[in-house]
Order: C-alpha cells, then sequence, then structure tokens
C-alpha cells in the first residue's frame, strides 16, 4: 500500500504595499496555526525584534548564508540590482542587503522542517529594488526572475486594501516608509510594481499558489486570517 509523503517544510510570504497589514496578518495566521503545527517560524519578525546591533549581524549572516549556498544565485542578483540602475548608491547598497538577506532566509527556511511565515520575501524585496529604479517593471521582474524561481515561497498570500485606506495607514504611522510617501512619485510606481508582480504570480505557471486577502476592516482580518490558516494546513499536510 503506498503512502502519501507529509511536505516537511511550506514558507509562505506576505506581499503587498506598505500600510495593508502584511506583518499583522502574518502574525495572527503564526497563531491561528501554532496549535496544529508545532514548528511555526517567523524568523523575520524574530530578528526586527532585536536589538540594532543583533539585527545587524542576524541579517548579515543570512546575506552570507545566501552567497555561501546559492553563490551563481546571489552573484546573478548583484548583477540584477546593477542593471536596474535603482535610486542612489546608498539605495542599491541598502536594498542589495536586504534582498540577499531575506533569500538567504528562505533558503535556510527550506533545510529545516515546519511552517515559515515571512512578512518580507523575495518578490517584496525586488518590489523595494524597484520602487527607485529607472526600468519598467516588467524588464525589472525579468531580470529578477533568477532569485525569485530559485527562492520562491511555497505560497504568497497577496494582501490588499484600498488606496485611501493605505494612505491613512500611512499618514498615522510614527516610522513611516518615506520611501513610500503617498502623493508622491514612488507611491504611484509602487502601486504599479505591486500589480505587476501580482500579475506574474497569477499567470505564470511556474510561479508559487498564490491567494488574495482583503484587509480593510477587523471583520477582514478575522475572516483572511482563517483563509491563509486553510490555505497553508491543505498545502502542508
Amino acid at each position: 500500500m503506498s503512502s502519501v509523503s507529509r511536505r516537511t517544510n511550506t514558507i509562505v510570504e506576505f506581499l503587498g504595499l506598505p500600510g495593508v497589514g502584511k506583518s499583522t496578518l502574518s502574525h495572527r495566521a503564526a497563531k491561528a496555526l501554532a496549535s496544529e503545527h508545532p514548528r511555526v517560524m517567523e524568523p523575520i519578525r524574530r530578528i526586527d525584534d532585536r536589538a540594532s546591533p543583533s539585527r545587524i549581524l542576524s541579517k548579515g549572516r543570512f546575506a552570507v548564508e545566501q552567497h555561501v549556498r546559492r553563490p551563481w544565485t546571489a552573484l546573478t542578483t548583484t548583477r540584477s540590482l546593477r542593471a536596474a540602475n535603482a535610486g542612489s548608491a546608498s539605495d542599491r547598497i541598502r536594498v542589495a542587503f536586504n534582498l540577499h538577506y531575506v533569500a538567504g532566509v528562505m533558503a535556510h527556511a527550506r533545510s529545516v522542517s515546519g511552517v515559515t511565515l515571512l512578512d518580507q520575501g523575495v518578490y517584496q524585496g525586488v518590489w523595494s529594488a524597484g520602487l527607485r529604479a529607472s526600468t519598467n517593471w516588467s524588464t525589472l521582474i525579468d531580470r529578477f526572475d533568477v532569485i525569485l524561481s530559485r527562492t520562491a515561497p511555497d505560497l504568497v498570500v497577496l494582501v490588499e486594501a484600498d488606496m485611501k485606506t493605505i494612505m491613512n495607514r500611512l499618514r498615522s504611522r510614527e516610522d513611516g516608509d518615506t520611501r513610500f510617501a503617498p502623493d508622491s512619485q514612488a507611491f504611484d510606481r509602487g502601486i504599479r510594481g505591486y500589480e505587476s508582480l501580482k500579475n506574474r504570480i497569477r499567470s505564470t505557471d511556474t510561479a508559487p499558489a498564490s491567494i488574495v486577502i482583503e484587509n480593510e476592516t477587523r471583520e477582514d482580518l478575522s475572516s483572511g486570517v482563517d483563509r491563509i490558516a486553510e490555505s497553508i494546513h491543505s498545502i502542508h499536510n
């Protein structure tokens, strides 16, 4: 009698514009999953909660791990960032570091068992890389195809809200994302970038599975967590 093997690890990335509630949804989903899946990990959240020196060291370790585990992918990613002409030199360094860091986290997650939830991942990293780039989104995403295909999650949760809600949330933040300020060129470009990434994920056969979660109200948050947990449960089991 044949038996169906159980998936040892499942990686979930939350993708969306700043202000849609990716981190909140991710953390609530982790709590909802904890009773059925003993190993539910939120590595990005855990690192972000650390004091600054420890946080930087942890991110650096994962960035180095990405270069060690996948040197060709890391080199191709660096070349793609240069070709994208993404803002100033300091912007490119910061974006490159973050992209290698999240890719390293995802590569590490493949080596351990459990469910890994990421409120930042490679798709969000590519979005950040393109925010101040001079290249059009379609070309830019093509250039990052190597890292997107080789470091892909199993499920992408596409988190959305209407523009008025997003702008209100961003304006109410004390630590708002200044790269993505409402009523700026970057804001409009960021919206186009998200739609381009969403279209790529939803229309490409080799892309990971995806679900769209509307996150406007408390009721949306609750129902969204339930849908995410159900989707993860069906993939992981």
